[in-house]
């Protein structure tokens, strides 16, 4: 009997003990997951690496669009994703996922990847960070550095030459050193623009003109450029002396 007892409180004792471990092993279960858990990766265009990128837009732009798109992955190796939300450094920003507006504290994604599409509303620089975040407390981001700005003012640049041909006075402007500052970017000088002694206006979308004087003395050349999107350049003002 005495023997039967010492067993029945042995197991006893064993099963209190199993149960104890069971419930302290729930309880520091989240912590332990979280301490293995790896984080959502966030990343820009298809590369792992690239989670933090400086771009620039072009905005107004007649040729193209003030709408700057970017490709976003995100890929969690538990599978336990919870969700994707935009936050802006601006306020006034639109964002839209295959041209569908979006709410930019959640973002659904296609599969793992989405092209956002990225309407900043005013010019300047702006950062747009994606935070992913997971089910079990992981948090990834990327983050985007966008400058935006206006078109920008061609620069005009001319010299003129004596020519000679058909008469002393025969001279040839040349303006195709002339360039549109944001020609990286579609901007290009469109029409060329010379006024002689303010009462000759030629209009030309070629660099070059000739002209001859109608003789010796003072004149005066203005010249100035279009680019592609109507803006005019600063008008320079050449002093010219023929003898």
């Amino acid at each position: 009997m005495d023997a039967k007892l010492s067993i029945m409180k042995i197991l006893c004792f064993t099963l209190s003990i199993i149960i104890l471990l069971t419930v302290v092993s729930c309880d520091d279960r989240p912590d332990f997951l979280k301490e293995v858990n790896n984080p959502p990766s966030v990343y820009f265009n298809g590369d792992v690496n690239k989670t933090e990128m400086t771009d620039s837009l072009k905005t107004s732009l007649k040729i193209g669009s003030d709408t700057y798109t970017v490709n976003v992955s995100v890929v969690d190796r538990e599978g336990a994703l919870g969700g994707l939300g935009i936050e802006s450094s601006v306020d006034g920003a639109e964002f839209f996922v295959s041209d569908t507006p979006i709410n930019p504290g959640s973002v659904p994604l296609e599969g793992i990847s989405a092209a956002i599409q990225i309407k900043p509303g005013k010019n300047g620089l702006h950062q747009f960070t994606l935070v992913a975040s997971d089910r079990i407390g992981g948090v990834g981001q990327a983050t985007l550095h966008l400058f935006t700005f206006d078109n920008l003012e061609p620069v005009v640049n001319c010299k003129f030459t004596k020519i000679g041909i058909n008469s002393p006075y025969e001279y040839e402007f040349d303006a195709t050193a002339s360039y549109d500052q944001d020609r990286n970017l579609g901007g290009a000088v469109q029409a060329y623009k010379f006024v002689i002694n303010d009462d000759f206006e030629i209009f030309t979308p070629t660099g070059k003109i000739r002209h001859i004087f109608s003789g010796p003395g003072g004149f005066s050349v203005k010249y100035s450029v279009v680019d592609n999107e109507g803006k005019s350049s600063a008008v320079k003002t050449e002093l010219i002396t023929l003898n």
